[in-house]
């Protein structure tokens, strides 16, 4: 999808219908690791809405990554969950409220709001079950984050953005 264009309401009616079978075994996944029940219609964003929620973080994270907005950088050997979350603590100490999450088919089911806490708080079995990548923004975009595994390397590249 070109971040550029819009995308058609037929396009966007066949990404729902592709994400239909999808969305409750994913619902599942992440009610198990987040230790409550989720619903779609109270905590997946729709896909309109998913689609300026992303276009906003993919923003925010050039930024980030051309060193114009506040934020940091790195990569570390495959962390445990207590390096993990140690990484994010700037981010953590910082953010409340929702954050929204792009999980491995958020373009298909849509965003997932979660609560900063709740998020942070299961940082490492959120990654985990992404399959080693982890997205995440507020409304705004800033505060936002990219966790994304380096399987060659075995290690884990980190940006973190918007924090003060």
């Amino acid at each position: 999808m070109n971040p550029d264009t819009p995308p058609s309401s037929l396009a966007t009616a066949l990404r729902r219908n592709r994400g239909r079978a999808l969305v409750q075994p994913y619902l599942t996944r992440v009610s198990q690791v987040l230790g409550r029940s989720l619903s779609a219609e109270h905590d997946l964003v729709p896909l309109e809405e998913t689609d300026l929620l992303f276009e906003r973080y993919t923003a925010a994270f050039r930024s980030a990554v051309a060193g114009t907005v506040s934020s940091s950088h790195h990569v570390i050997a495959t962390p445990d969950s207590g390096e993990l979350l140690a990484s994010m603590t700037p981010l953590a100490e910082t953010t409340c409220g929702p954050m929204f999450l792009f999980g491995a088919s958020f373009d298909v089911v849509g965003a997932l709001r979660v609560d900063a806490a709740e998020l942070f708080g299961k940082m490492a079995q959120l990654f985990e079950l992404e399959g080693g990548e982890l997205r995440a923004c507020s409304g705004s975009a800033t505060p936002g984050f990219l966790v994304d595994s380096l399987e060659r390397e075995r290690q884990v590249e980190i940006w973190v953005w918007g924090t003060r």
